[in-house]
């Protein structure tokens, strides 16, 4: 027969064997249940600056910042490795990680994220990664090239193969500034105005810098394309104004010549070179042609005038049928209602 004490100590055994058994499982479904979560805030849908030092310094400076949550059942220090990525257009372009460092469970707010935390890549190891055109912008421009971004960041422990991550994402543009649009002379119109008045639209900058803008007027030779006598024709008119968008063409510049084709473009620039502007800050080219100013009756004799374009797919007045025009040496007036 077993003896008392033996039938005790198998019962003790087993108890013991029970408990590491409910331990181990009460410790991987701690694990299990751990989770590591990265969240990235103020970074807007289009940067307000394409500059690769301003990108950097919003993430120095705490503008952009990066929330960690970390939880988990255990209290003991978990060792976590961040892998900072960043695509363009959905590719790759550039991918670090942190060295790993310790965090109990909580929230932890970065706002200075590379400093923070040690990432061993330096500066030029960054650089390295990106493709050459972009490279080769950067160091030329110090701008980062136009379109779609994403930066995702993901917080992975060291040695919980069993925790869940949930990476931070954060997508955004990098979109320079729109080049004016030319509002009058109409393209392709006919001016009959002794002093005709050239307008654009401004140039629209987060920067909030004041743009000049270079007046350019051509003759276009029979035979020419638009494009051909902007590039090499001699200037009839080339000036340029800071922040004014308009230019009443006064008799201080060349006479224009009756029944003659011109073409005439407007180059957005900031003077410092801060704002890079879409298709170098150039407009479109516009053309009109220069009539001599009819008498006033002969003018309106059979005119109407139903609508105004003011800006092309923009503004417009309409129904202008009943006004009243007047002519004067510089502008028309319309009375009336519209």
């Amino acid at each position: 027969m077993i003896s008392e004490l033996k039938i005790k100590f198998i019962a003790l055994t087993f108890a013991i064997l029970a408990g590491l058994l409910l331990l181990s499982g009460f410790s991987n479904a701690a694990q299990a249940q751990s989770t590591s979560q990265v969240t990235i805030v103020g970074i807007p849908p289009v940067l307000p600056s394409p500059f690769a030092t301003d990108i950097e310094n919003s993430f120095v400076t705490g503008q952009y910042q990066i929330i960690f949550n970390y939880t988990s059942f255990s209290a003991v220090p978990v060792d976590f490795i961040f892998d900072f990525t960043v695509l363009k257009g959905g590719q790759e372009i550039i991918a670090i990680s942190s060295l790993p460092a310790p965090f109990t469970p909580g929230t932890y707010v970065f706002t200075s994220f590379f400093e923070e935390l040690i990432f061993p890549q330096g500066a030029n190891d960054v650089f390295q990664q990106l493709e050459g055109s972009i490279r080769n912008q950067i160091i030329q421009t110090g701008t980062v090239p136009e379109g779609s971004y994403s930066i995702r960041i993901n917080a992975r422990p060291v040695s919980q193969p069993n925790l869940v991550t949930i990476a931070g994402n954060a997508h955004f543009m990098v979109q320079y500034p729109s080049p004016p649009i030319p509002v009058s002379p109409a393209n392709g119109s006919n001016v009959i105005m002794d002093i005709p008045i050239f307008a654009w639209t401004p140039v629209v900058n987060n920067a909030g810098i004041q743009m000049e803008y270079e007046f350019l007027l051509v003759e276009v030779i029979p035979g020419q394309s638009h494009l051909q006598a902007i590039n090499s024709n001699q200037e009839i008119a080339l000036v340029t104004l800071m922040g004014n968008t308009t230019l009443p063409y006064t008799p201080d510049f060349l006479p224009l010549e009756e029944n003659t084709e011109y073409a005439w473009q407007i180059t957005a620039r900031d003077a410092m070179g801060n704002v890079p502007l879409q298709n170098q800050g150039k407009t479109e080219i516009y053309t009109f042609t220069y009539k001599a100013a009819q008498d006033e009756d002969e003018m309106l004799a059979g005119f109407t005038l139903e609508n105004i374009n003011l800006i092309p797919q923009f503004a417009a007045l309409n129904d202008l049928g009943e006004l009243t025009i007047t002519e004067f040496p510089t502008f028309y007036q319309l009375d009336g209602f519209a």
